[in-house]
């Protein structure tokens, strides 16, 4: 579930003030005060706003959730995002045995005392959202980097100096262990900033292995979990290398070992991914050289057969796959009038020039490309040739 979307009943009192809160930010956005006040009176007739305490963090929630909606994000994380709800895997990773008991046992009361409201505000909708799942490597980063998020949208420059109180406030229980992946994850932040340019230099294997060499030292087998996706994309990576190489393979064989390779990858998840991802698990596939080849030595009957095939692997329904057939049938079509269209543009390049050629040429394409013929003509005008190479089958 997305943050925000959670009816108001299902929470406590200050997580409610927050919601509230996200409705009147969506007017400070557009510059409406007058309609902020209108939530916030509205809002003074039920209990979630009874008391002055709660009054002030529905105050402030206008302002974390300017920065939760519009707050700028950074580059790309090497971290894959995961949903709240997500189960808890078997790795989760549990307390360290030396984290204090009062801690563990989330008795955070005097530091909840002594929190800044600000604090309160910002706390208020993720421990609500992640406290079943904190307990999972990935979800630990990826909350990590939502409070670095939320932090700098409201303390700029200065987030640092209050990211272990919103830890220490948010999740108590497990506040240690999260300040010290805190610690690593700035460490590996800034350790990739100062090695992008040798990582750049470096051979795609050599930038892996000195990568992963880095994640582990700092997050040890955690650091499979963390970055699981980017594992998962370079050994599909390696396997389609592999398929690539396998030019006397059949066709057959290379699409019952690229599905036997993603069951191995993806194991029990492997059909909700490829369920997710249909397309690109084709494609991927698809774009292989050496599956091209293939399908270009094949009869136009029996690429057909293999196409559909392959449609049928990725769970394709009927009505689905006739509808790539006649996909197919169309591009196939379309590829021979534009070889036919190649030839007869070269014939006449080899004897007409200047005027006399782009007339001659303007011709061929209205007969040939009718309503396409402008676009025909403003690709070539600028050196691309789409039926110059070869048809990708399945693709194009």
């Amino acid at each position: 579930m997305e943050f925000g979307r959670e009816s108001a009943s299902g929470y406590s009192e200050r997580t409610k003030s927050h919601i509230f809160g996200v409705q009147a930010a969506l007017q400070l956005k557009r510059g409406s005060l007058p309609v902020i006040k209108k939530i916030i009176n509205k809002n003074n007739k039920s209990s979630v706003v009874k008391n002055k305490a709660v009054q002030i963090a529905l105050v402030l929630g206008v302002i974390v959730s300017v920065g939760l909606w519009w707050g700028h994000e950074d580059a790309i994380s090497p971290v894959e995002t995961v949903a709240a709800d997500t189960p808890q895997p078997d790795s989760a990773v549990s307390a360290p045995n030396d984290t204090p008991p009062a801690v563990r046992s989330g008795a955070s009361a005097t530091y909840s005392d002594r929190a800044s409201d600000e604090m309160v505000a910002l706390s208020a909708g993720l421990r609500d959202k992640y406290l079943t799942t904190i307990t999972h490597a990935k979800i630990q980063v990826h909350v990590l980097e939502k409070m670095m998020d939320l932090l700098k949208s409201v303390y700029g420059a200065d987030w640092p100096s209050h990211m272990e109180e919103l830890i220490r406030l948010t999740f108590p229980e497990w506040a240690e262990a999260l300040l010290l992946r805190f610690q690593n994850l700035q460490a590996y932040y800034e350790w990739s900033k100062d090695a992008r340019f040798d990582l750049a230099a470096m051979s795609d294997q050599d930038r892996r292995q000195t990568m992963w060499e880095r994640r582990k030292a700092l997050f040890g087998d955690d650091a499979l979990i963390i970055w699981q996706g980017q594992l998962r994309t370079e050994q599909m990576q390696d396997v389609v290398k592999s398929l690539n190489e396998a030019t006397s393979m059949p066709l057959a064989e290379k699409m019952d070992t690229y599905f036997s390779q993603l069951q191995s990858i993806y194991q029990d998840e492997a059909p909700a991914a490829i369920s997710r991802h249909r397309q690109e698990v084709m494609d991927h596939f698809l774009t292989v050289d050496a599956v091209q080849q293939n399908l270009h030595g094949l009869s136009a009957d029996a690429r057909h057969q293999h196409l559909r095939q392959l449609r049928e692997k990725v769970g394709l329904d009927n009505d689905a796959l006739n509808r790539w057939d006649q996909l197919d049938a169309e591009r196939d079509q379309r590829w021979l009038k534009g070889k036919d269209y190649m030839q007869k543009r070269n014939k006449l390049a080899q004897t007409l020039v200047g005027a006399a050629l782009d007339d001659k040429l303007q011709s061929l394409q209205n007969s040939e490309f009718g309503e396409e013929a402008d676009i025909i003509r403003n690709e070539e005008a600028s050196g691309y040739f789409r039926y110059e190479g070869e048809q990708q089958y399945g693709i194009n």
